[in-house]
């Protein structure tokens, strides 16, 4: 059985795929297209090796021609030590023809953006304890000096009770990228990353952004689970970084979120625009937010949540 974070580069035979797909080796079976952005294209595939469904992210021919195969697999091969019960491991790495690409199990589980879509908001005991997942996943990843940049609801997926991060490829591969064409930028012209998630050191491509930045976005996406937004919208994206910079978020209860009080702070500091005011680390954001939790269940704010012990990702599922 392939064991997560066993990093195995292509040297297979390759197949063309048509209709606009990407050439990969023919292990794969590319069955649809489940996700696009500026940078990439998503595929459902097939694995024929490890008998399995997977997800492949194909980096755009643009983006891959600038950065190089040689030194995609340098910083990629970083993402081999993120092992983690709360990481989407990284299965498989490499290019073909003009394009770079990943591939990661394919999860069986929604998107927190496919349960905000479902559900509007989600109970304030459920999106404490998803956030302390992911807080947790995030300090794993600090430790080898893995800064996400994207972490938003799309990326996370609700597993049973517990939720997995996804998606640290790209993040990786633009951090040490020196690639500053127009097209690797937001339409603001700042930095990768998503707008209404993104940090204002961030947002203002501060080169020397840390862990704290990734907090600021988990906040916004534990925000949104509050109160079925996140905590800036506009009508363009500058419009949002505007909003980062000089306004302070609406507090919950203009929302009718009904949490623990001790809740709203820990959410608060970590929406602080001056990173040295956020907590100083992930697994204090995770503790917090337990404490929180296991305290609102006490006391009949949130109903009594029992998850099961963590675990990796199912073998037999899938990322998207």
């Amino acid at each position: 059985m392939h064991q997560a974070g066993d990093v195995r580069h292509a040297s297979a035979p390759f197949c063309m795929h048509v209709h606009g797909r990407p050439v990969l080796p023919d292990r794969f079976r590319i069955d649809r297209e489940i996700g696009r952005g500026g940078m990439a294209v998503v595929y459902l595939a097939q694995d024929y090796q490890l008998g399995r469904p997977v997800a492949i992210k194909v980096l755009s021919e643009d983006f891959s021609r600038a950065f190089g195969p040689e030194r995609f697999q340098r910083e990629i091969a970083v993402l081999e030590r993120l092992v983690h019960p709360r990481i989407v491991p990284l299965m498989h790495s490499g290019h073909s023809k003009d394009q770079l690409y990943y591939v990661m199990p394919f999860i069986s589980g929604d998107t927190l953006r496919v349960r905000l879509a479902r559900e509007g908001r989600l109970d304030p005991g459920v999106a404490a304890l998803l956030t302390a997942d992911v807080a947790e996943a995030l300090a794993f990843a600090h430790q080898y000096g893995v800064i996400h940049r994207d972490v938003k609801p799309e990326n996370v997926f609700a597993v049973g009770s517990r939720g997995v991060l996804a998606d640290f490829g790209i993040a990786r591969v633009l951090r040490n990228s020196e690639i500053s064409a127009p097209s690797y930028h937001t339409t603001a012209g700042v930095a990768v990353g998503t707008m209404a998630y993104m940090s204002p050191e961030q947002a203002s491509a501060d080169a020397t952004i840390d862990g704290r930045s990734d907090l600021y976005s988990l906040g916004c996406v534990l925000y949104e689970l509050l109160t079925g937004k996140p905590p800036f919208t506009g009508k363009t994206p500058l419009a949002v970084m505007s909003k980062h910079f000089s306004e302070t978020p609406r507090p919950l209860g203009e929302h009718r979120v009904i949490a623990p009080p001790m809740l709203e702070p820990i959410l608060m500091r970590m929406l602080e625009k001056d990173p040295e005011r956020r907590p100083a680390r992930a697994t204090d954001v995770a503790a917090m937010l337990r404490s929180t939790q296991e305290a609102g269940s006490a006391t009949g704010f949130f109903p009594a949540l029992k998850p099961p012990a963590p675990r990796p990702p199912d073998t037999d599922s899938s990322a998207r």
